[in-house]
């Protein structure tokens, strides 16, 4: 009888022991490493500010997550620095400032207010191609045989401008052109002529 008692207690105790890893000591089981959710933060880890990365999936990447404020990666950057920097919407160096309110952006051509020299109405940022004439803006008439383009389309000596002459097409290329087809010109386009008394514009030999 002492043996047998022996026995099932002996083989209680190694069931017992055998289960504790899995139930614990409160009979649960014990939750897996692998179902643990670690949450890190951007710049925890080596390489983390400039991996390209939104490694605490927050929405910013690298240098533009406030978790890399004081990175080696991040600290040498400086607004303005790039092309663009200062008018992105971004803060580019996490200092609090953005464009051209921060100090970076002093000097850069997208935050120099636009100028309006010659006071014409115009300014040079904008529309005025040259401020320095207040006779040149947008909407004045050209005017023809000028170096100038006077009202800054790109185009110095366009058609019907101020001064222009009248020139006829000569489609016989007789020398003689034709009435119906004449363009008030700076000067005369390829295959045009000054005069219209060509009767038959298809016949050289009559004019």
């Amino acid at each position: 009888m002492g043996t047998t008692r022996f026995t099932v207690v002996s083989s209680v105790l190694f069931f017992t022991a055998l289960m504790l890893p899995v139930f614990g000591c409160g009979g649960k089981e014990e939750p897996d490493s692998a179902d643990t959710v670690v949450v890190t933060t951007e710049g925890t880890s080596p390489g983390d500010c400039e991996d390209g990365a939104d490694n605490d999936a927050d929405g910013s990447f690298d240098c533009d997550d406030t978790g890399c404020a004081g990175s080696p990666a991040c600290e040498s950057l400086v607004e303005g620095q790039s092309a663009g920097d200062c008018s992105d919407g971004a803060d580019n160096d996490l200092d609090g400032t953005f464009d051209c309110q921060d100090p970076g952006c002093e000097g850069s051509p997208d935050c120099v207010p636009p100028t309006d020299a010659d006071g014409d109405g115009y300014f040079y940022a904008d529309d005025d191609c040259n401020d320095a004439d207040a006779s040149i803006h947008p909407g004045v008439r050209e005017t023809c045989r000028t170096e100038a383009d006077d009202n800054c389309d790109g185009n110095p000596n366009e058609q019907d401008a101020d001064a222009c002459v009248v020139f006829y097409a000569d489609n016989d290329g007789d020398g003689y052109g034709n009435a119906v087809e004449g363009r008030c010109r700076c000067y005369p386009a390829g295959g045009e002529v000054s005069n219209n008394t060509d009767s038959n514009d298809r016949d050289p030999a009559v004019h």
